[in-house]
This record gives C-alpha cells, structure tokens and sequence, in this order.
C-alpha cells in the first residue's frame, strides 16, 4: 500500500483485509494488531475505505467486523479496539465493530481504566504515525483528544484536515453531534480541530 504516512505493510503486526464483490474492489481495512507491556492485544485501525458507489450500504462496517472478529479469535486474551479519526462516519464503522453490548469510547461510555493504559501505551511507544509537531500531546486520564495528530511542523501550512476528501460527512446526524459536543467539553470545537489537525482517539476494552 503506497498510503503516505501508512506503513501496514512494512510492519510485523500490520496486517490488510480486501472485500472484494466479483472481481472488484469495494473496500479494505488496514489495521496493526500489538500486544502491549500489559499482555493486552490491541487492533488499531490506521485507515479505512469503501468505494464510493457502495458508500452507505454496510460493507464498511461488515469488513471491519469481519477484521476484529479474526484478532478475537486468534486470541484468549483482552482486546483493546482502537483508531485515530476526525471523521464520523468511520466512528460509525467502529461502533459497527463492536460485539453487542460494548460501546465505544469516548462518545457512548467512559473509557475504563484498562482502555487509558493501552491507548497512552500505545501512543506514547510510538506504535502508531508520530510528527514532530510541538503541540503533539495526548493523555487519555484528561481526555480522548490527540492535540496536534496531523501535519508535520504544526506551523499553519502543514496542518492536515483528514475529513476534506469525504464529501458524504453529516455534522448533523448522530455521530457528528456527539464528536461535537466532546470537543466543546474540552474546550475546543470540530472547526478547530480541523484546522488546527487534532483528532479523537476512539475505541472500547472487550474483556475476554
């Protein structure tokens, strides 16, 4: 995968997942799988797809189930679901991933302990994309925001807005309004976030 800034394929724990109908491609899901200092596994999606023409009728969210349901049974132990986004409508797809009864953080349900130790492990081993932006910091006991997760320099011209190349987000619907409503609990908002690159770390503890 030539994906700026996506080294699945360079990575031991990377691992890609095509959906294919007839000879064509429809969607594909990139993820890391890792185990952490804590002898939790943590699937991490780096980045997500679906053609345009099939936009909206499941696929998405039926790979992505299919990708998790594969770590969970490759493993006994905790799983920790993980991405990094600014878009609501690949929050949709991680709620879609979820088994039944678990929600996803931080918008549904609090992260629980176990959630805040992996991420912060995560983040701060340098397991997923780092920069060297001066504003780069995240601390998952103070909140599920990335300040300064996209563009290299954070100087105003490098700064990147992940959503821009999605014509198809609602701010409006479901996932939109409860994105917006934590940024403004931390004391920022969507316009922001977006031009500034900060993102939302999102994902869920599944306790085996």
């Amino acid at each position: 995968m030539g994906l700026p800034g996506v080294s699945i394929t360079d990575s031991k724990n990377g691992k890609v997942d095509f959906l294919f109908l007839g000879d064509e491609l429809k969607a594909f899901i990139a993820s890391k799988v890792i185990e952490d200092n804590y002898g939790r596994i943590i699937h991490y999606v780096d980045i997500q797809g679906t053609l345009l023409t099939v936009s909206g009728t499941g696929l998405g969210k039926f790979l992505g189930r299919e990708s998790l349901k594969s770590t969970l049974l490759s493993t006994n132990k905790d799983v920790i679901l993980l991405a990094r986004t600014q878009n609501p409508r690949e929050v949709g797809v991680l709620k879609a991933m979820l088994p039944s009864g678990i929600l996803l953080s931080p918008f549904w349900s609090s992260p629980t302990d176990e959630l805040i130790e992996s991420t912060n492990w995560l983040i701060k081993s340098g397991q997923i994309s780092r920069n060297a932006r001066p504003d780069f910091k995240f601390e998952g006991k103070t909140s599920f925001i990335n300040w300064g997760a996209y563009g290299f320099k954070g100087d105003g011209l490098t700064w990147e807005d992940m959503t821009k190349s999605d014509p198809a987000i609602r701010w409006d619907l479901p996932n939109g309004i409860v994105m917006q409503n934590y940024a403004k609990l931390n004391g920022t908002d969507i316009k922001e976030m977006l031009h500034r690159g900060h993102a939302f770390i999102v994902g869920a503890y599944i306790k085996r």
